[in-house]
């Protein structure tokens, strides 16, 4: 097996010994609920803080200073609401998605306990 982490993906490859060609697939750290609490809490006080500064200068203005603000606003929370959720990536994580990646595959495995190795089972084929 192989991986490469890039962002909040991992690359996999899984290639027993007796295999020709390793089966490639993607794995993704996806946030926890908390994570994703923490975020929303987040962009909601960035958004009040800066709809009410905005909105403040654009009242010091009259007309055109809310005009002014009011798209100000609308372009901080469009740039805010385009942020990806993000996610630590710990050991336990990455393992998860390494484990929730392989099922797919696992039914062309068979781990053998005399080698310790896991072996290629080709679709059709009796073992």
């Amino acid at each position: 097996m192989s991986e490469t982490l890039e962002g909040n993906q991992v690359k996999l490859s899984f290639k027993a010994k007796n295999q020709g060609t390793p089966f490639e697939t993607v794995g993704v750290f996806v946030p926890d609920q908390n994570e994703i609490m923490k975020s929303v809490a987040k962009q909601a006080v960035k958004t009040t803080i800066i709809t009410r500064v905005a909105r403040a200068i654009g009242n010091l203005f009259g007309g055109t200073g809310r005009l002014v603000s009011d798209v100000a606003v609308q372009a901080s929370s469009v740039a805010m609401s385009s942020q990806p959720l993000t996610t630590k990536i710990t050991p336990e994580k990455q393992q998860k998605v390494v484990v929730d990646a392989f099922a797919p595959f696992q039914t062309y495995y068979k781990f053998n306990t005399e080698t310790n190795e896991w072996e290629y089972i080709q679709p059709g084929v009796q073992q």
